[in-house]
């Protein structure tokens, strides 16, 4: 196939944050602590875990959860049309001698080549 024969490409692209997921995660230490405390005294009256002090536990952990998901990107693969002779000649030359110099050329951990 060649490259002027492609209709459709599927791309890695940037769609959001993990701000929810985070969030999410963060109720996980809000659970933790009530369960501890609800086992370690035998009711949830008992244990304290119906308290102002077991909410804000769950409001810090959620809003901790969320600062840290709002910092992660969310990537994911999107389906991108390509209108007929979009492509150029000069484009498909940059993009294959890139990739053959890519493979030419491997780079190691530290960013020097191993040649």
């Amino acid at each position: 196939m060649s490259f002027r024969e492609i209709k459709s490409l599927e791309v890695r692209r940037v769609v959001g944050k993990h701000t929810k997921r985070g969030a999410l995660i963060g109720v996980l230490p809000w659970v933790v602590v009530v369960t501890a405390a609800i086992a370690s005294s035998g009711g949830p009256e008992e244990s304290g875990a119906t308290s102002a002090g077991a909410f804000a536990v769950l409001g810090v952990g959620v809003l901790a959860g969320a600062g840290i998901g709002s910092q992660i990107e969310k990537v994911d693969w999107v389906k991108v049309e390509v209108p007929d002779g979009e492509i150029s000649d000069a484009a498909i030359e940059a993009v294959a001698s890139e990739f053959a110099s890519q493979l030419k050329a491997p780079t190691s951990q530290f960013g020097k080549t191993n040649d």
